[in-house]
């Protein structure tokens, strides 16, 4: 599928485009001539280790809340820079432009791939596709530092706040955004150790 453009302008963040790296100088930089940072995986793995020997329990808390933080700042880097490239404001950007551009940074930055499912919109869900993710955190912390960048993210891209619910682990991770009270039989699901496809399921057939 060709790339969807916005006037004339082709998308922010196609990777090849986005961001180039100087071999001499080592460093790497985005179109805007700004810094970007690269971390090795074994770094990123020593950060969850490093956690677990110190606080133990609280691991997860402190991930999460790490997330949090990391997508509010994303988000208001991501407006930054959308503005900067299109000329206009986030808001006044049409969705599909917005969404391109959302799955493409994820892509440029190292990421891994997101995905954005909206067939559940219907039902007060926004289903997220992360495969790939760079961070490979052990069983304990499966999905903490995703689930705090991502409900942070979309309650401001949505300007509503909004609660997360991992509903697969592994290298295919998946998430539910909604609202809070819409999440319980999300979280019942995965408590029940139901696998993603069948609590979506399990859904659809209680709404018909």
């Amino acid at each position: 599928m060709a790339p969807v453009t916005h006037g004339n302008k082709p998308p922010l963040f196609i990777p090849h485009t986005y961001s180039r790296g100087d071999s001499e100088l080592g460093t790497v930089e985005n179109r805007f001539g700004e810094r970007l940072a690269a971390l090795p995986m074994p770094f990123l793995q020593g950060i969850g280790d490093g956690l677990l020997a110190e606080i133990g329990q609280a691991s997860p808390l402190v991930l999460t809340s790490c997330g949090r933080h990391w997508g509010e700042r994303f988000y208001q880097r991501f407006s930054q820079e959308m503005e900067r490239h299109y000329g206009r404001p986030l808001a006044q950007l049409d969705m599909a432009t917005c969404i391109q551009d959302l799955h493409l940074a994820w892509a440029a930055h190292g990421w891994g791939l997101l995905s954005l499912d909206f067939s559940w919109a219907g039902h007060g869900y926004l289903v997220i596709h992360w495969d790939n993710s760079f961070w490979h955190e052990g069983e304990d912390l499966e999905g903490c530092l995703e689930q705090g960048l991502l409900v942070r993210f979309f309650s401001l891209f949505t300007g509503q706040t909004l609660a997360c619910v991992q509903t697969q682990k592994g290298m295919e991770k998946r998430f539910v955004l909604g609202l809070a009270d819409r999440l319980a039989p999300i979280q019942e699901g995965v408590s029940a150790g139901r696998p993603h496809r069948a609590i979506l399921s399990q859904l659809e057939s209680s709404r018909r």
